[in-house]
């Protein structure tokens, strides 16, 4: 079964129940409400698939601090794991489902999908506004690689340690185009000026201009409002 599929045996409803049960909706932003499920899931059963050699797994796994669901994609004949959350609408919706959570419904099976599916937007256009930004930001890390001058744009994992904001947090980052991102177990160091450094598991470490931003939200609480 794939994405597709899936979503044309789900009730709708119990779609958004699970989701409010599983993401504590009442700490989301309205962009991630789950008031949004139902007419997302009209308007993208609607666009034509688009294979891909990719299919997606749904994993549990448990940590120290948590027990949670991945949903990575995988290549045939290959145990690599992949993120897929760059992966547009027509893509998503070929991926071939590999669930290893038996106790799963239907719903809860998708709300995960949905969750990593619409992790930097809901729609195409947002997330190529953030692939555009990881390239602009790529061709200035190879810029200063190029110039020799890479040192004094980055940090060590040291200094990073020593000017922690916040660790090990839920982040949500809203940009002034409207395109929001959401992070699990972020840490945000304050920087000099208008920048902030973002240090992730899954995507990397970035840097942020403060004046990109509408507002970053840091375990529900507002660290930084634009004007």
């Amino acid at each position: 079964m794939n994405v597709l599929e899936l979503i044309e045996k789900c009730d709708f409803c119990k779609v958004c129940e699970a989701w409010d049960k599983e993401f504590n909706s009442d700490k989301l932003s309205q962009n991630h409400a789950s008031e949004k499920i139902p007419e997302f899931l009209d308007i993208i059963k609607k666009i034509e698939p688009k294979k891909t050699e990719f299919s997606v797994v749904l994993d549990r796994f448990s940590d120290d601090e948590e027990t949670y669901v991945s949903v990575s994609g995988i290549k045939p004949g290959s145990d690599e794991k992949w993120a897929m959350e760059l992966s547009s609408n027509a893509e998503w919706l070929a991926f071939e489902i590999v669930n290893n959570i038996e106790e799963l419904t239907i719903e809860e099976q998708l709300i995960y999908i949905l969750w990593e599916m619409t992790f930097v937007g809901w729609f195409d256009d947002e997330r190529n506004l953030f692939k555009n930004s990881l390239n602009d930001r790529c061709d200035e890390v190879n810029k200063c690689i190029g110039e020799g001058t890479i040192e004094e744009h980055t940090s060590s994992y040291e200094e990073v340690l020593e000017n922690l904001c916040k660790s090990n947090s839920d982040v949500e980052i809203r940009h002034l185009d409207g395109s929001a991102l959401y992070l699990k177990n972020a840490t945000i160091i304050e920087k000099p000026e208008m920048w902030f450094k973002v240090v992730t598991e899954h995507l990397g470490d970035f840097e942020l201009n403060k004046t990109d931003c509408e507002y970053i939200c840091i375990d529900g609480k507002i660290i930084y409002e634009g004007k």
